[in-house]
C-alpha cells in the first residue's frame, strides 16, 4: 500500500459552511469524485514541508498591495502601494484573483484560520469597490471602463493579446471569477457570491448589444476560461442567465473543430490563440506550470491532456514567442514573451514537459 502521507479527517476540522450544494448537477454522473481539500490533512514529510513553504510565502503577501488597484479604478484611496509586474501593468488584479484562489484553497486544505479571514477580507474590499463603481463593475483594469464602454457600444479593436488598446481584460476578468468562486465554494463566503453574480450581471449587460459574429472576434483575444467560470457560476445559483453567458465565450474557431474530432491545437497556438486559453477553453488541463530559470522555461502540462494535443499545444507556444528574464518586486524571476521571434524547442521527456530556451 502506498502511503503518501494524508490522512482523512472525519469532519473538516470544523469548516463553517463549505460543503455548499450545487443548484445544478451533472447530467451525467462522474466516474470518480476527488476527496474535499477541507477532509485531507497532510502528514510530516516532503508534500507537507512543500505546502508549509506555501503557506509561508502566501502569508507574506499583502492583500491590499494586490487590491490597490481595485479601490484606485473604483475611485478610493488605495491602502498599499500595488505591486511591481504585471500587477503595475494592463493585466493588473489577475494575480489579485490568483491569490484570492489560493488563499481559499490554503484554508480548505490546512484549516489554517488565517486564510479565511484574508479571503473574507479580500471579498469585502472588492464588494467596497463594486459599490462605490455603483453598476457591478469591480476590477484592476487600467481603463477597463472606458474598453468596455467601447466594446458595448460596438466599437471592438483585437489583437491577440489585447482588446481595445488593454492588455487581454477578459482574461483577467476570469481571474477574478474564480477567486470569487473559490472563496464562495472552500469557505462558505456568500459575499463573494454576490460580488460574483453583480459582475457577470454587469458583464452580460455590457455584451447584450452584440451579435454573434462580433463576441466571436472579441474572443480573438486571449479571454482565459470565461466560459467555465461563468459555467460554474450557473451550478453555483441556478441561474440560466449565466449558462447563456457562458456559451457567449464558445470560441468556434477552436472548439467546433475539436467537437468534430479535429486535432487543430497546434493550428490555434500558431494563429495566434496562446496554449494556456485553449487549455482552459476545453478544460482538459487544470494548470499550466511555469518554473523560470534563466534562459529556460520548464513548463509542465497536466496529464490529464491527451499527450497528442498537450505536445502539440506546447510546441504552438515555441513557435509563438520568445522569453527575456527580468526580475520582479516579488523578488522571483518574471519571463516576459516577444511574439514573432525564433526559439528552439527541444523536447525532453515530451510526456511531462517541454524545455524552451531562447536562441
Amino acid at each position: 500500500m502506498l502511503c503518501l502521507g494524508a490522512v482523512l479527517t472525519a469532519a473538516g476540522d470544523d469548516f463553517a459552511n463549505t460543503e455548499l450544494t450545487a443548484k445544478i448537477h451533472p447530467v451525467a454522473p462522474p466516474k470518480a469524485i476527488p476527496f474535499p481539500l477541507q477532509d485531507v490533512r497532510l502528514l510530516d514529510g516532503m508534500f507537507k514541508d512543500g505546502q508549509d513553504v506555501a503557506v509561508k510565502y502566501l502569508l507574506s503577501l499583502e492583500p491590499d498591495r494586490f487590491l490597490a488597484n481595485f479601490r484606485k479604478e473604483a475611485g478610493l484611496p488605495p491602502k498599499a502601494k500595488q505591486y511591481g509586474g504585471w500587477e503595475s501593468e494592463g493585466v493588473s488584479g489577475h494575480a489579485g484573483g490568483h491569490y484570492l484562489s489560493a488563499c481559499a484553497i490554503a484554508y480548505a486544505a490546512t484549516g489554517d484560520k488565517r486564510f479565511l479571514d484574508r479571503v473574507n477580507y479580500f471579498v469585502s474590499e472588492l464588494a467596497a469597490c463594486q459599490r462605490a463603481n455603483g453598476n457591478g463593475y469591480v476590477a484592476a483594469i487600467p481603463n477597463g471602463k472606458k474598453i468596455y464602454a467601447e466594446v458595448a457600444a460596438g466599437d471592438i479593436r483585437v489583437d491577440s493579446f489585447g482588446l481595445n488598446g488593454g492588455w487581454v481584460p477578459n482574461y483577467t476578468l476570469h481571474k477574478l471569477f474564480a477567486g470569487l468562486r473559490d472563496a464562495y465554494r472552500l469557505c462558505g463566503n456568500a459575499n463573494a457570491l454576490e460580488v460574483s453574480q453583480n459582475l457577470a450581471d454587469w458583464l452580460e449587460k455590457t455584451l447584450s448589444g452584440l451579435n454573434d459574429e462580433q463576441m466571436q472576434k472579441i474572443l480573438g483575444a486571449e479571454h482565459g476560461g470565461m466560459n467555465e467560470t461563468m459555467a460554474d457560476l450557473y451550478a453555483d445559483t441556478g441561474d440560466e442567465r449565466y449558462l447563456k453567458l457562458s456559451r457567449r465565450f464558445h470560441h468556434k474557431a477552436v472548439l467546433d473543430p475539436l467537437a468534430r474530432g479535429e486535432d487543430i491545437i497546434d493550428i490555434a497556438c500558431l494563429g495566434g490563440v496562446a496554449a494556456q486559453t485553449v487549455v482552459q477553453m476545453i478544460r482538459f488541463a487544470e494548470m499550466l506550470v511555469v518554473a523560470m530559470t534563466a534562459g529556460h522555461i520548464s513548463m509542465m502540462m497536466h496529464h490529464a491532456l491527451p499527450e497528442k494535443i498537450r505536445c502539440r499545444a506546447v510546441a504552438g507556444i515555441a513557435g509563438e514567442f520568445v522569453a527575456r528574464g527580468e526580475a520582479d518586486e516579488f523578488g522571483n524571476l518574471r519571463v516576459r514573451m516577444f511574439a514573432g521571434q525564433n526559439v528552439l524547442a527541444t523536447r525532453e521527456r515530451v510526456e511531462n514537459r517541454l524545455v524552451m530556451k531562447a536562441t
